[in-house]
């Protein structure tokens, strides 16, 4: 394991609203993040998106369930456990997603970030989330 991925999954395993600013040494100056939400150009972006994310959540912790990678990039499948005050009432829930990350200098360049979007918000906003999962249950059916 290099130490570029040996730091990335270091600090997200053990990631919380405390730590924020040690994903300096981890993150380039000019990185590029982006998930299906939000795009950040540079770490000052991506710190002010990660500081706003975990103000509004009352838990949030990732586990990193399998990689594969090397010195200079990284693919990772990773279960979020969270709880978001304006999402779901509050109530804890579990979001599955992949992560493609690239390093330059030994330092994250580029991530990206995928997940099911209507399941992390969609669904937790009260009259859309009853559609969806309602729209969801008839296409399974």
């Amino acid at each position: 394991m290099s130490d570029a991925i040996q730091r990335f999954i270091e600090a997200y395993t053990h990631l919380n609203k405390d730590n924020l600013s040690g994903l300096q040494s981890v993150y380039h100056e000019q990185c590029l993040f982006e998930d299906p939400i939000h795009t950040c150009e540079g770490w000052d972006a991506l710190h002010h998106h990660l500081k706003t994310m975990y103000d509004n959540t009352t838990q949030c912790k990732f586990v990193i369930k399998t990689w594969t990678g090397n010195e200079e990039q990284l693919f990772l499948q990773w279960s979020l456990t969270f709880a978001h005050t304006k999402l779901f009432s509050g109530k804890k829930q579990e979001l599955e997603g992949c992560s493609r990350v690239e390093f330059a200098d030994g330092r994250v360049r580029y991530h990206r970030d995928f997940f099911d979007l209507g399941g992390m918000v969609y669904e937790g906003l009260p009259l859309i989330g009853f559609l969806i999962r309602r729209i969801k249950s008839r296409l399974g059916s």
